[in-house]
């Protein structure tokens, strides 16, 4: 019972890593350096410390599973910031589309106006003849 419960503690201590790490680049993203080095060089080193204690790896298995997470994890930021500024690009053009199709149809609107006013024109003027 006791190894479960450490074990939970490491995989929670592991988690809040990957966490903390997500936001430093966040931070670095938005130019936020200063809050980005701080977590990278004061937070990040100790919640590492402390982990490794209790993780149950050799040096080289936990450095090799914190530098391929760590990668992972910034590509995954970078992929999100991608994804937000394509969908940005996407709901700008079809706000576009929508302007240009609530214009196309005030456009539409107008000319049926004129041409419907014309038409009365016309068929008064016949009328009056």
């Amino acid at each position: 019972m006791i190894n479960n419960i450490n074990s939970q503690k490491t995989k929670d201590r592991w988690n809040e890593i990957i966490k903390i790490f997500r936001e430093a680049c966040y931070l670095s993203h938005y130019n936020e350096k200063k809050n980005a080095t701080e977590i990278l060089e004061k937070k990040l080193p100790k919640m590492i410390n402390d982990w490794q204690k209790n993780c149950g790896l050799e040096k080289e298995k936990y450095q090799e599973k914190i530098n391929r997470s760590f990668s992972l994890e910034q590509l995954r930021v970078a992929n999100a910031f991608l994804l937000r500024e394509a969908l940005k690009e996407e709901n700008f053009q079809k706000d576009s589309n929508n302007k240009l199709s609530a214009e196309e149809d005030m456009i539409e609107n107008e000319i049926e106006r004129i041409i419907d006013k014309e038409n009365f024109y016309y068929t008064h003027q016949s009328i009056q003849k």
